[in-house]
């Protein structure tokens, strides 16, 4: 019987031990509200994209500067004025950043903010410039792809297509891969030499993404392809209702790309089938954001919207009251973005962060009388798993009437007549905040 009354007993503390309340962790990644928390003034407007790093923040402005600021995106650490509008996003690369100018002047530009070379070129530059190894790539309007040395900024060579390259190009151990307005993707060994070619059927206009083994693209017929790069030949191909204006990016199981339908997708790797959709609040000229399992994605609007990676279901969204000017940013835990105002036609980099907030109301409200009791409750946002700690000053002495707890209300009920102040301090595992008002008492 004992024996029996043990098993018993183990067998229960077992299953209050399984079944048992788990603390769910802290959230991490983009924690919504977000609120602005700074915003830095730039001179211009950001040229299309956000660029980081190693830790540092880089864009460019169409008044002919680029800046850099810290991993935590509060700290100018210089800017470089390269004394004609900019063109393109900064490339950082292989000991320097190359950006390029309305002249079709590339510039190199040391981690401190320094001149180290300047190349004209006689063509028009019209591609992003694509940083590889100890080279830099840039196409032209006349069709040319030029390889540039990071060092000293020399012509190593050039590939002349049979349209213009506006696609920034991407690399593949020693492949250089090209697309062309022509419709055509052109593979090239280090030393410019042509190894063949792909008909993609629609002029490539986007950067093309080489993740693994395959390279993924867009082209003006609406489609979007993957190819295989050792054999180069086509695995999948799907159709969409849009060109193509921003890069895609990819995980370890999908690719995910923006179309001009306002239609953001998500699909699969391995097979191109559609994991999932959705429909952007605007047209998306700018590539996604990862952050940890979201998908962050900016239009040409004033919302950004997060995205669950996995399922495509909408997990938060904010409304800057500016139109975006350039891609999410996402340097834990804040978000950057460069936007605009047209009403003012001011702009700059926004600090996006999770919103902290707390408010404290009483009922009745002030003046209070003696012996009268005042329920006071207060409001969180941005905490996890808050706790409450109510408090009481008057001459400068504070009082702690509620000790920290779950509860957010305390009822206080106020024996003497004067001037006081109520409030209330709210903390989790990482954050604190005080909330607190005036309140009279008179007989």
């Amino acid at each position: 019987m004992k024996r029996a009354l043990a098993i018993v007993l183990i067998g229960s503390g077992l299953a209050c031990s399984v079944f048992r309340t788990r603390i769910p962790p802290y959230p991490a990644g983009v924690v919504f509200p977000l609120a602005e928390s700074a915003r830095i003034g730039v001179e211009g407007g950001i040229v299309r994209s956000l660029v980081a790093s190693e830790k540092r923040l880089y864009f460019s402005t169409d008044k002919g500067f680029v800046y850099c600021l810290d991993e935590a995106g509060h700290k100018l650490l210089w800017a470089y004025a390269a004394g004609a509008a900019l063109g393109c996003p900064p490339a950082p690369g292989a000991g320097a950043i190359a950006v390029w100018d309305a002249e079709n002047s590339v510039h190199g530009i040391d981690k401190n903010g320094g001149l180290i070379w300047k190349k004209r070129l006689p063509d028009t530059l019209s591609s992003d410039i694509c940083p590889a190894r100890d080279r830099f790539y840039a196409g032209t309007k006349e069709g040319r792809l030029y390889a540039l040395d990071a060092s000293s900024g020399e012509v190593l060579w050039s590939f002349k297509a049979e349209g213009a390259v506006e696609a920034a190009c991407a690399v593949w151990g020693n492949t250089v891969v090209c697309g062309g307005v022509d419709g055509r993707l052109y593979f090239l060994g280090p030393q410019g030499k042509l190894l063949g070619s792909y008909d993609a059927g629609a002029a490539i206009r986007t950067t093309l993404l080489v993740d693994g083994e395959r390279v993924y693209f867009g082209s003006d017929d609406g489609r979007f392809s993957c190819l295989d790069l050792r054999s180069r030949k086509r695995v999948w191909r799907i159709r969409t209702d849009g060109k193509f204006f921003t890069p895609a990016r990819a995980d370890g199981k999908r690719v995910y790309f923006a179309a001009s339908n306002t239609v953001l997708y998500a699909v699969d790797k391995s097979d191109g089938d559609i994991d999932w959709w959705t429909i952007l609040p605007s047209r998306s000229p700018f590539s996604p954001e990862f952050a940890d399992g979201t998908i962050l994605a900016a239009s040409s609007s004033s919302v950004i919207v997060a995205l669950d990676r996995r399922t495509g279901r909408e997990t938060g969204r904010y409304d800057a009251g500016a139109e975006a000017r350039s891609n999410p940013i996402w340097a834990s835990p804040d978000i950057f973005i460069a936007l605009h105002d047209s009403s003012s036609a001011k702009g700059g980099l926004a600090d996006l962060s999770k919103q902290i907030k707390v408010e404290l109301a009483a009922s009745p409200p002030a003046p209070g009388a003696v012996g009268t009791e005042v329920a006071l409750t207060a409001s969180a946002v941005g905490f996890h798993l808050p706790r409450y700690e109510f408090f009481v000053r008057r001459d400068g002495q504070t009082s702690v009437m509620q000790k920290e707890s779950e509860r957010n209300s305390w009822t206080w009920f106020p024996d003497k007549v004067g001037k006081f102040v109520v409030g209330v301090r709210v903390r989790d595992a990482k954050v604190s905040k005080e909330a607190e008002m005036p309140f009279d008492i008179a007989k």
